[in-house]
C-alpha cells in the first residue's frame, strides 16, 4: 500500500482574490491593493506594504505541477499571512475574513489534492469564533492563525479572544499556528536571521503564553498544530 505524503503548511493566495477584489472593495476600504511591475502587494492600516504575491503562491496549476515533482500526495492550504488583515477594525477584518475564505473555497472546491484552512479576523474573538463555524460547517478542516492577533503587543491569550478558543475547543477544530513576518528586533534584519530565529522564537513565546496561561487546559478540545517543528518547544 502507497504511503500518502501530506504537506500541511502549504500557503496560498488564490488568483480570485485579485480578480474579485474590485467588485467587493467597499466592504473593507482600508485594504489597499498595489499592482507594479514586481506583482501584487497588498497595503493594511499602519503597516508597511507586504511582498508581491509570487505566482507559485496564487497559481493553482503551477502548485499541482511542484506537488508532482516533490511525490506530495495532498496539501492542507493555509492563507498567506502578509494578508490575515489583523489591522483592520473588526467588522472590516470580519468582511475580508470571509472575502479570503470564498475565494479559497471556490479556487480549491473540487480538486481532490487539496483541503483549506479559513482565516479568521483575530482582532475580535467572537468575530473569530463566527468565522471559524462558519468554515467547519463548510468543508474546511479548521484555521491558520498568526502569533500576533492585534499586531506587535498582542498576545493568544487575551481574554477577549476566549470566545474563539472557546469555539475551537467545543468544535474540535484544527488550529495552526502560525509567526507573524513581523520580528520587531532590528538584530535579526540581517542574514534572514527573521526567519531562522525570529519566527522560531516568535511561535515559542506564543506557545509558551498558551501553555502558562491554563489556555490547554481550559479548551483540550482543539487541535493546536505548529509550524517549523513546534520551534523550541520540544527542547523546552
Amino acid at each position: 500500500m502507497k504511503n500518502i505524503v501530506i504537506d500541511i503548511h502549504a500557503h496560498f493566495t488564490p488568483k480570485l482574490v485579485f480578480e474579485r477584489f474590485d467588485a467587493h472593495a467597499a466592504q473593507f476600504p482600508s485594504v489597499k491593493f498595489l499592482r507594479d511591475d514586481k506583482g501584487v502587494r497588498m497595503q493594511f492600516p499602519g503597516g508597511e506594504v507586504t511582498r508581491p504575491v509570487s505566482p507559485k503562491l496564487s497559481d493553482l496549476a503551477e502548485r499541482l505541477a511542484w506537488m508532482d515533482k516533490n511525490g506530495i500526495d495532498h496539501q492542507l492550504l493555509s492563507g498567506w499571512l502578509d494578508s490575515f488583515g489583523y489591522e483592520l477594525p473588526a467588522q472590516e477584518g470580519l468582511a475580508w475574513s470571509r472575502f479570503l475564505n470564498d475565494c479559497l473555497w471556490d479556487q480549491v472546491r473540487g480538486e481532490p489534492r487539496f483541503t483549506p484552512l479559513a482565516t479568521v479576523p483575530l482582532q475580535d474573538g467572537k468575530l473569530a469564533a463566527e468565522v471559524l463555524a462558519e468554515t467547519l460547517e463548510r468543508g474546511f478542516a479548521g484555521a491558520m492563525i498568526g502569533t500576533l492577533p492585534k499586531g506587535q503587543g498582542g498576545n493568544l491569550d487575551d481574554p477577549s479572544l476566549d470566545p474563539f478558543w472557546e469555539a475551537a475547543s467545543r468544535l474540535g477544530a484544527a488550529i495552526y499556528l502560525h509567526p507573524m513576518f513581523l520580528c520587531g528586533e532590528p538584530r535579526l534584519a540581517d542574514y534572514d536571521l527573521v526567519n531562522a530565529i525570529g519566527r522560531l522564537a516568535d511561535t515559542s513565546i506564543a506557545v509558551s503564553r498558551l501553555l502558562f496561561s491554563g489556555h490547554l487546559l481550559k479548551f483540550p478540545g482543539m487541535k493546536l498544530v505548529l509550524s517549523h517543528g513546534g520551534a523550541a518547544v520540544p527542547a523546552a
